[in-house]
């Protein structure tokens, strides 16, 4: 997908600026990595995604599949906040 006012660039290149802000955070030499996955700097959302694919190959006890997707579907209408079990 190529931004609005910006041309296509090839998969794997990023704009300067980015390469050279990642090239900062490479010298650092970091343990960790950590990703909020919810669509804030991606499309899609991962966090959603994974529990879904989690639950169609089985991963989850049985109890818990049985009750996660609809109380995933009320927090997504903001019925059930993220404190809530």
């Amino acid at each position: 997908m190529t931004m609005p006012g910006s041309s296509p660039r090839p998969a794997g290149t990023l704009p300067p600026s980015a390469a050279q802000f990642v090239a900062s955070v490479l010298e650092l030499k970091p343990k960790l990595a950590v990703f909020d996955c919810d669509g804030t700097l991606w499309a899609g959302d991962g966090g959603k995604d994974f529990l879904y694919w989690e639950v169609e190959r089985g991963l989850l006890p049985e109890p818990e599949r049985r009750w996660i997707i609809p109380s995933y579907g009320e927090y997504m209408l903001a019925n059930v906040d993220e404190k809530t079990e």
